[in-house]
């Protein structure tokens, strides 16, 4: 057989390899132990076994916990599987070429892929052997439905020396990252083909590659639907038009507001353009939420912001403390002012101290106290504040860099203090953030440096993946309703679950491109601004 003639999978030259971390594993692990019922790990890896199977090509598993498959994998002992020894992937796929001199392509999967599209790795395999790549992939479908191709010649633009023993060690420190990785960032170095599969879903972010349980729980949704189909990718887009609910799972970000008021009167927030009521949140409304966030996937970012500022909550040090307590948080984002700093130097000291990011606003160096609506002192305040945390972090081994950011406004006001303020935070060895403004829909005037909306509408992300819960309880339809007119609940007298049922039709129409006039969404700028 030439080798530009192949166009299938299915040869003897191909050889398939299944390289499962332990950080894949024990994802599997928690969707058997905790979320069985609802997800059936057992027949999503039992349909993404048989298909390999089908192929009748060498299958080649290299997992970091063998004993993961053997539990978990029903394969019969034939000639055609073999369990490599995990190391890392250029040893692995290395050594299954020098074992198997016939072989000069591998399909590669990094996880377990239960619903992927062989019509689309064929496509990509065709490609791959006729114009002899080196590495062969997909731009734009969703990870999880095609693997990608490595043949013999991948080696070759690594120039790399393997001892016999396979010492992990000899790997050079820029290989650290996964293979395909490596490969896609340094694509220069290598003959790599890239193909484009209609449609083009990219703006949807699916991600069926089961890395995480929220992938898995989503792939699980699709999967009861695609399992019988051949042409699993081309009905992706049907499926979720006829069923816009099966994107709607777990909110991934919760902007919660403990404080409603702020000392600051900051001449970009809309509390200055409207009449707010002054609410603090209580431990009850607190404790409603942390019992939501239980039931979690356990990916969920928790943010203290809101209308107001969440440092003069006269209880914040223990509702940090609580919220770091919750096992199922994953990041606790505090956007603050910046003056009440000193208040979570104490925090510092928590174990679960890793999961905090403090975003301070500091639109102005020149002009603070006009734009901040305060004294011109409490720049200077504030920016010793940010010094003192940062010492004390570092005192405790933490990276200021990493965990505090000054947040920035792009707007014509500031456009030619930018870089005063970026020097700024290099001076203090904290991070720089960029933040686009926010006009909430037309309550405030335009101030906007430059336009970033998309030219064509799309959905809302943050109906699909947010929750924004007031200090009294209640939850707006979206931050955008700053005045709480189109609250959908409280969770004073309901939980947070049945709440979150209730933004499920609004998700739905918005994806059909049916936006409500209050709030106005069609005058809304926000929709394609992405969260956590």
């Amino acid at each position: 057989m030439v080798e530009n003639q192949i166009t299938s999978i299915k040869n003897e030259k191909t050889a398939i390899l299944v390289y499962l971390s332990n950080a894949v594993i024990d994802v599997w692990k928690k969707a058997f132990e905790k979320y069985n019922t609802d997800i059936k790990a057992d027949k999503l890896i039992e349909n993404f076994i048989n298909t390999l199977l089908k192929n009748n090509n060498l299958l080649f598993f290299a997992a970091e916990d063998s004993e993961f498959i053997r539990t978990y994998f029903n394969l019969k002992n034939t000639q055609n599987i073999k369990q490599v020894e995990f190391k890392h992937e250029l040893y692995v796929i290395k050594n299954i070429y020098k074992n198997y001199s016939n072989i000069n392509y591998i399909v590669f999967f990094d996880s377990i892929f239960p619903i992927w599209d062989k019509s689309a790795a064929e496509q990509l395999f065709s490609i791959h052997c006729k114009y002899e790549a080196d590495y062969t992939f997909c731009e734009n479908i969703p990870p999880g439905i095609s693997p990608v191709f490595f043949s013999k010649s991948i080696f070759t633009p690594l120039s790399l020396e393997f001892d016999e023993t396979g010492n992990e060690d000899k790997i050079p420190d820029e290989l650290s990252m996964p293979l395909k990785t490596f490969v896609e960032k340094n694509i220069n170095k290598f003959h790599a083909e890239i193909d484009f599969i209609a449609p083009d879903l990219r703006m949807l972010r699916l991600d069926f590659s089961c890395k995480n349980i929220r992938s898995i729980m989503k792939t699980s949704r699709f999967f009861h639907i695609v399992k019988e189909k051949e042409n699993i990718y081309s009905e992706i887009e049907e499926i979720i038009k006829n069923d816009p609910k099966i994107l709607f799972s777990f909110p991934s970000y919760l902007e919660i507001e403990i404080n409603s008021d702020c000392e600051y009167k900051c001449d970009f927030c809309p509390r200055q353009f409207t009449i707010l009521e002054k609410n603090q949140m209580s431990f009850d409304v607190l404790n409603k939420i942390i019992n939501y966030l239980n039931d979690s996937i356990g990916d969920t970012s928790i943010s203290l912001a809101g209308m107001g500022e969440p440092l003069e909550h006269p209880k914040v040090e223990e509702f940090i403390t609580k919220l770091l307590e919750t096992e199922k948080l994953k990041h606790l984002i505090i956007e603050s002012n910046g003056l009440y700093l000193s208040r979570l130097l104490n925090c510092i000291e928590h174990t679960n101290f890793n999961k905090i990011k403090i975003i301070i606003n500091i639109n102005s160096l020149k002009n603070y106290d006009k734009l901040h609506g305060t004294s011109k002192e409490n720049k200077n305040k504030v920016i010793e504040n940010i010094k003192n945390l940062g010492k004390k972090m570092k005192e405790l081994g933490y990276d200021a860099k990493e965990k505090i950011y000054i947040q920035t406004l792009k707007i014509v006001e500031n456009e030619d203090e930018i870089d005063e303020i970026f020097n700024l935070c290099e001076e203090l060895n904290v991070s720089f953030l960029f933040q686009k403004y926010n006009k909430y829909i037309s309550l405030m005037k335009e101030r906007r440096v430059s336009d970033m909306t998309p030219l064509e509408r799309t959905f809302c992300w943050h109906l699909r993946r947010d929750m924004f819960i007031r200090a009294d309880g209640s939850v707006s339809f979206c931050k955008q309703d700053i005045e709480n007119k189109n609250c959908i609940g409280n969770i004073e007298h309901e939980t947070l679950a049945q709440v979150r049922e209730k933004q499920i039709p609004f998700w739905e129409k918005n994806l059909a491109n049916i936006y409500p006039n209050s709030p106005d969404c069609l005058k809304c700028d926000e929709y394609f601004t992405f969260n956590l």
